[in-house]
């Protein structure tokens, strides 16, 4: 999936509604959508740990990709991996 897209896909799991004026995605109050920034990110990550999934892998995974120095990109798909888990197991 595109970044875009994921983007997308973030936004609505955390309950922004998604406006694009064909360059970049905002929500309602205009405000930029940017979950790989990780001032955007951090706050999905925060909610997937709160939600307390029965199965601890998805903080675990967190741990390790904070850990393994791959940044915000291994967050970032990690978010993304989490919420499309979820949202097929709702």
């Amino acid at each position: 999936m595109s970044t875009e897209k994921n983007n997308i896909l973030i936004a609505e799991f955390m309950g922004r509604e998604v406006h694009t004026d064909g360059i970049s995605l905002f929500d309602k109050e205009f405000k930029t959508i940017r979950y790989h920034d990780w001032n955007q990110l951090m706050p999905v990550v925060e909610h997937i740990l709160d939600l307390e999934l029965d199965e601890g892998r998805f903080f675990n995974r967190f741990c390790e990709e904070m850990a393994s120095g791959s940044g915000i990109d291994g967050v970032y798909a990690a978010v993304v991996e989490a919420i499309e888990y979820i949202n097929e197991n709702e």
